[in-house]
């Protein structure tokens, strides 16, 4: 009797030795309020439509006007402030394409990470210099 007394006392304390570590991996996964999740970024999709007819260009809900002709350059930080509207550092049109090259260079030197769209509407012919 008293083996079967002392193995179920064994197994009694190894399930409850179980269940409080369950109990204790539970609780710390849940994160208390103003806690970090993960270190990773947060991802979500921004819808971004370029409009053919004149040279607008949308991220989100917010319209960055271009021109028909031109070449409307837009350049968005990759850590935005907002989800919805990424932080602006670039946006304007140039009717000319050295000028367009030459924003282009400066924005991959200032802005090494940034998002960038190009819209180029209109028959600008062909004004792209070789580089």
């Amino acid at each position: 009797m008293n083996t079967i007394s002392s193995n179920i006392r064994g197994r009694t304390g190894r399930v409850s030795t179980t269940l409080f570590a369950a109990f204790v991996c539970l609780f710390n996964a849940h994160p208390s309020p103003g806690q970090t999740t993960s270190t990773e970024p947060l991802q979500t999709i921004i819808p971004v439509r370029l409009d053919a007819s004149t040279g607008d260009i949308s991220v989100g809900s917010t319209t960055y006007k271009g021109a028909n002709p031109g070449f409307h350059v837009l350049a968005l930080s990759r850590q935005p402030n907002k989800l919805d509207a990424p932080d602006l550092v670039w946006d304007k049109t140039y009717t000319n394409g050295t000028d367009a090259i030459t924003a282009l260079v400066s924005i991959r030197t200032t802005y090494p990470d940034a998002l960038l769209m190009v819209n180029a509407v209109g028959n600008l012919g062909s004004l792209w210099p070789t580089i």
